[in-house]
């Protein structure tokens, strides 16, 4: 057992082309079931539309960029418990959804919210923004909007 990845790295380098071949397809395996686990274990479906057909295109969003420690490239090299601990910041997101989720305008987001009939309360739509994929701090400066804009309507 390798305690630092410079002596992991020196042994690998002695592996023959063969053994090399062989240690990176059980890597790529051995990731792809820990993918898989995470998956199963995030609800195994896209949290805004319910995408579960090719895992490949679920990837997890960190609703709080600023306590992501690590993104999955980094994660699926953790053990199981860490990387629970990582995906309790998370949400499963399809590619598309994790692309939208990543690039929305505020203002749009607003009139969503309102067209849905979203309680007004702030409660509620925080709710609504973090279950459509939108981080933290971008749903406290989304909620203060609402706020603003629905302070004559009613007491937050």
């Amino acid at each position: 057992y390798f305690t630092c990845l410079s002596h992991l790295v020196c042994y690998y380098k002695l592996k023959t082309d063969k053994e090399k071949k062989k240690f990176n397809e059980y890597c790529i395996e051995r990731w792809k079931k820990r993918k898989l686990q995470a998956i199963e274990y995030m609800g195994g479906k896209c949290k805004n539309c319910g995408y579960k057909t090719c895992y490949s295109a679920l990837e997890f969003h960190h609703t709080d960029p600023d306590v992501k420690e690590a993104s999955w490239g980094k994660m699926r090299l953790w053990g199981w418990e860490r990387i629970k601990n990582e995906l309790s910041k998370c949400i499963l997101l399809c590619s598309n959804c994790h692309r939208e989720a990543h690039s929305y305008d505020i203002e749009e987001l607003i009139d969503e919210i309102e067209s849905e009939s979203v309680d007004y309360n702030r409660k509620s739509a925080e709710n609504w923004l973090i279950v459509h994929g939108i981080n933290k701090k971008d749903v406290q400066i989304i909620c203060d909007n609402l706020e603003s804009k629905w302070e004559s309507q009613v007491n937050f």
